[in-house]
């Protein structure tokens, strides 16, 4: 009888398991992640789609617009800043951002999870503490997160065994102002994001 139980109790679990190992897709040579500089703006206020500006900190002072989209047609991805680099002495070298008013005044990278194939916002980033004749730009983990089969397993045990994979790291354009840049209004920001995300 307990041969019975233990096959019939660990059977549909090896499936399941096995299922989700076949059900992955081969590593990608290229990341699902699209990160383009729009502009810039100042003090901009998080805003709920259809223009979804999401804002990257307290919203003071001088940002950076990136348009951010998943571009896979069928993974859910999720993605972090995992360093901020800026250009000096000809090379790039990361550094610590760091914001007048610090520490209640923190500086934020982008991040996302969960990203359906398509999603896609406009995020506003602080200028990371630095001269704005600087050039700086972000480097991000980028992954495949599980599938919806494989996420409704994970919660169904109550265990994390299909997790995000096919990680890598992406460097986002460079960053610079120069300061013959149009400070972008919302009705402008709507427009542009369009354009842009359309290309």
């Amino acid at each position: 009888m307990r041969r019975l139980l233990l096959i019939f109790g660990i059977g549909p679990l090896g499936l399941v398991l096995l299922y989700g190992v076949l059900e992955r897709a081969p590593a990608r040579a290229k990341c699902d992640l699209s990160v383009v500089l729009i502009g810039f703006t100042n003090n901009p206020v998080s805003t709920p789609p259809p223009t979804g500006l999401a804002v990257s900190g307290s919203g003071i002072g001088l940002h950076a617009l990136f348009g951010v989209t998943n571009t896979s047609t069928n993974n859910c991805i999720r993605f972090q800043t995992v360093a901020v680099e800026w250009y000096e002495g000809g090379a790039w070298k990361e550094f610590g951002p760091l914001l007048e008013g610090w520490p209640s005044h923190q500086w934020r990278g982008i991040k996302g999870w969960l990203w359906w194939p398509g999603f896609g916002s406009v995020y506003a980033v602080a200028w990371p503490g630095i001269s704005t004749n600087s050039s700086w730009r972000l480097r991000l983990s980028v992954a495949t997160d599980p599938t919806r089969l494989q996420q409704t397993v994970n919660s169904m045990i109550g265990l994390e065994i299909f997790r995000p994979h096919d990680a890598m790291i992406l460097t986002g354009p460079e960053v610079s102002f120069a300061g013959t840049y149009q400070l972008l209004s919302l009705e402008h920001l709507r427009e542009t994001t369009a354009l842009k995300m359309r290309k």
